[in-house]
């Protein structure tokens, strides 16, 4: 059987970042499923965090199907989880901008976002020492445009970097966070999401996807 993460996800399943997110997650790791209640996710092996919305969307979709808290649990269970996009910001401790918003703090650091959005374009990642979760990518770029910097922040916890206080990559133990959107970035997506994957324990095949 593949490994089928169980995912959260905010977005609608509908909109077109969320279909090319599944069909790239179909073809990389296989079948993903959509969870209905919380059941699902304490349950899970493995948790993939995925959001284009803004933050605020995703910490009160989060609220409001009551997975703060398992999460925070799954995480002390050493289960899995994946970040991606705002899925990975929200693993901080909180953001420091007009409006701040409490992370789940399972990585410590507070993000600050530039007052202007930069324009879409392939910034380079340039990968820091060897991790025990990252072991197959290598330096190579990433389609972006929502960069942000991190201060109180644990160096090792950052896995990959835009420039000196941008992170693209996070890992910690078994959290890993993947800044940008891995289907945009498909060689560089795969090695990460592959390298997830292999966290997953080889007798589960419950996994889940928010």
């Amino acid at each position: 059987m593949s490994k089928e993460p169980i995912i959260i996800c905010s977005d609608e399943l509908t909109s077109p970042a969320c279909a090319i997110f599944h069909s790239f997650l179909k073809n990389t790791a296989g079948k993903s499923i959509r969870i209905k209640d919380q059941h699902h996710i304490e349950k899970a092996q493995a948790i993939i965090i995925y959001s284009t919305q803004p933050i605020s969307n995703l910490l009160h979709y989060l609220t409001k199907h009551k997975l703060t808290n398992i999460l925070k649990q799954k995480a002390r269970e050493a289960v899995p989880i994946l970040g991606i996009g705002r899925g990975m910001e929200i693993l901080f401790t909180a953001t420091e901008n007009s409006r701040c918003y409490q992370g789940l703090n399972l990585v410590h650091g507070y993000l600050s976002y530039p007052t202007k959005k930069s324009t879409p374009k392939k910034h380079r990642v340039l990968f820091c020492t060897p991790h025990s979760v990252i072991k197959q990518a290598s330096d190579n770029y990433a389609y972006t445009s929502n960069l942000f910097s991190i201060k109180a922040y644990n160096p090792e916890d950052l896995a990959g970097l835009y420039d000196q206080h941008s992170p693209a990559v996070i890992a910690k133990q078994k959290l890993l966070g993947i800044q940008f959107q891995p289907e945009l970035n498909s060689t560089l997506g795969r090695q990460l999401i592959r390298d997830f994957l292999n966290l997953i324990p080889v007798r589960s095949h419950a996994k889940a996807f928010l």
